[in-house]
């Protein structure tokens, strides 16, 4: 692959690692800023109120138009791709006669939707870190189909729809949904199970908290608040010991447990699923393997002669005559990892020493 297709998104995900180093300091500013009576009672106004406090009438209109154009910029880009996806991959299968014209208002007619589904989405959260929880579950299970794609040559349509749908319903949907839909497992014995914490206290198991159901009586039955874990109460069904992790394991086991999840599903699928058509496999990977060409001559005579010969970049798999992609390093591969690692020492490095300096 020509490097130019990867020298882009290595570049923008090193950037964007910077633009967390600084975000950083804006949080050692705030911890600097409020403390003991300065404390806010609500973290996530930290950002407004330092720019509340620290810019002047011009910086502060400033920030907004650069943070209205940064989000306007990638929330366009993001609800075209998703009503494209709409239009061309549901909407057209199902209506193959639609013209050009019904398929772009039916685009349009999406993106509308599918920003005012965004708008309740986040009227719906009540703080950031529950926005960047949703955003991490909902979007696993789309990266893993994506990340197999590229490398198995053996996974089917069948799998990745599974994937998307169970991985939704067990990893946001359900827990979300099940407590309102079924108040009765909120008192549910075996979910509103409680651990002890070294201090003495007792932390929720299966819930964000327990409480009592009557708060003026103590003996009155307990009763779960929140987001029902369901992915320790699955693991906990086969017999895996998450009563005896700590609360932050906990928190770190569901997290593990969604990132794998999808890929189960897919391995699992795709075992009991019709493969794709041999062809149209061969010439993808054909097509991902062929170089980009300097000019669009070469280019399409590349292409050419990859759809004649699909496999003609076999020679280059790691593990021959199998269905795995993974492909040999050459000299290009191995100076650009080496490259990558070392700027990722450097980035880590600055972190480090603005939090020596910060606790100094």
């Amino acid at each position: 692959m020509n490097t130019r297709l990867v020298s882009a998104p290595v570049t923008g995900t090193f950037a964007k690692r910077l633009m967390i180093i600084l975000w950083a300091i804006c949080g050692l500013i705030a911890i600097a800023l409020f403390q003991h009576d300065q404390s806010l009672s609500d973290p996530d106004s930290a950002w407004g109120t330092m720019a509340l406090q620290l810019l002047g009438p011009g910086f502060l209109g400033l920030m907004m138009a650069g943070l209205l154009a940064a989000n306007m910029s990638t929330i366009a880009a993001q609800t075209m791709a998703v009503s494209a996806l709409f239009t061309r991959n549901i909407f057209k299968p199902l209506y193959p006669d639609s013209s050009q014209l019904t398929l772009v208002l039916i685009g349009r007619v999406a993106i509308v939707v599918f920003l005012a589904c965004g708008i309740v989405a986040a009227a719906a959260m009540n703080d950031v870190y529950a926005v960047l929880q949703l955003m991490l579950t909902v979007n696993v299970p789309f990266g893993a189909a994506v990340l197999l794609i590229f490398f198995w040559r053996k996974l089917t349509v069948a799998a990745v729809w599974s994937a998307v749908a169970v991985s939704a319903l067990v990893n946001v949907i359900a827990p979300a949904l099940l407590p309102n839909v079924i108040p009765s497992l909120r008192d549910a014995p075996a979910l509103v199970r409680e651990v002890s914490l070294p201090d003495g206290g007792t932390s929720a198991l299966y819930f964000e908290s327990v409480v009592r159901s009557d708060a003026e009586d103590p003996q009155s039955p307990r009763r779960g608040q929140g987001r029902l874990h369901l992915e320790l109460y699955s693991l906990s069904a086969v017999g895996y010991p998450v009563e005896e992790l700590n609360a932050s394991t906990r928190n770190a086991t569901r997290y593990i447990f969604n990132g794998i999840f999808p890929f189960i599903v897919l391995f699992l699928v795709s075992l009991f699923t019709k493969v794709p058509e041999r062809i149209r496999v061969d010439r993808f990977f054909g097509k991902m393997k062929t170089p980009v060409g300097a000019s669009p001559a070469l280019e399409e005579k590349a292409m050419a002669d990859t759809y004649a010969a699909p496999n003609r970049f076999d020679d280059t798999k790691l593990f021959p005559k199998s269905a795995w992609e993974f492909t040999k390093w050459n000299k290009t591969d191995s100076v650009g990892f080496i490259v990558c690692v070392g700027i990722a020492f450097i980035i880590l490095g600055v972190l480090w020493l603005i939090l020596q300096m910060a606790k100094n």
